[in-house]
């Protein structure tokens, strides 16, 4: 309901980050320690959410009528920040690319207009796309929520594959169906059944959702969103265990 940026004075005076290089301090540890042949997807902040974080969603809603420069300031800032995030990491071997998270729905819709989005939102994260492209790495893109109505503008952005599916919203099978032909599925083992399902139901579900997905290829196999720290560890093993058994079965591997 309220974020530290509520004015120009606020945005004026907010400390932005100026050591980018201290942001990425732990992404640069990590992708320097893995194994060869293993890479490192570093998570950067989203520019929807960052935005409308630092001035609460509701006072952001109303700034997009009352304040729209200010608005664009901010998402520009943030944005800026975001590229220069991501600029500073392209260049080590470790990182195979982006794996950026922008919640840009809830369950019937999306936080604020498609038209708004298309405008403020989607411009600046396609310059982060064509950025980590440019340095032949992979871009995927994380958003919860029903995104129906942007679906194809998300994919329009060259993204390289899209997570965060549920069952409630949109089963991964239908999200596979309709759009994998143009970018990649990655996730939908629902986090309501990995939480308060069986194993069985858990290897139950896993197989249903690979013999649609798991086939033709462009799919990975994973939860429908971030494995919470409430997932039971049995279940999210379980996922993982029937993943490799049906791949071993149906592609001998």
């Amino acid at each position: 309901s309220h974020g530290p940026i509520q004015n120009w004075d606020d945005f004026e005076n907010y400390p932005w980050p100026e050591d980018i290089g201290s942001v990425n301090l732990s992404s640069k540890w990590m992708a320097r320690r893995v194994p060869d042949g293993m890479k490192v997807m570093v998570i950067p902040g989203g520019v929807f959410e960052w935005a409308s974080w630092l001035m609460g969603l509701t006072p952001f809603c109303y700034a997009l009528a009352d304040q729209p420069d200010l608005v664009d300031a901010i998402i520009e800032e943030v944005s800026s920040l975001v590229y220069a995030v991501v600029e500073d990491l392209m260049n080590e071997p470790g990182v195979g690319g982006i794996f950026m998270g922008d919640d840009l729905g809830f369950n019937s819709g999306t936080m604020i207009s498609p038209k708004a989005i298309r405008a403020k939102i989607f411009p600046n994260i396609k310059k982060t796309v064509d950025l980590v492209h440019d340095a032949g790495k992979v871009f995927a893109f994380h958003s919860c929520g029903n995104l129906d109505k942007i679906m194809d503008d998300i994919i329009d952005l060259g993204v390289d594959a899209k997570h965060s599916f549920e069952d409630k919203i949109m089963p991964v099978e239908e999200a596979y169906l309709r759009w994998s032909d143009r970018v990649g599925i990655i996730g939908g083992v629902d986090m309501h059944l990995l939480t308060v399902g069986t194993e069985d139901e858990v290897r139950y579900r896993t197989r249903e959702i690979l013999d649609v997905c798991g086939r033709e290829g462009r799919y990975v196999l994973g939860t429908g969103n971030s494995a919470a720290n409430y997932i039971p560890m049995k279940n999210y093993l379980a996922m993982l265990d029937e993943g490799r058994k049906w791949n071993k079965e149906v592609h001998g591997i």
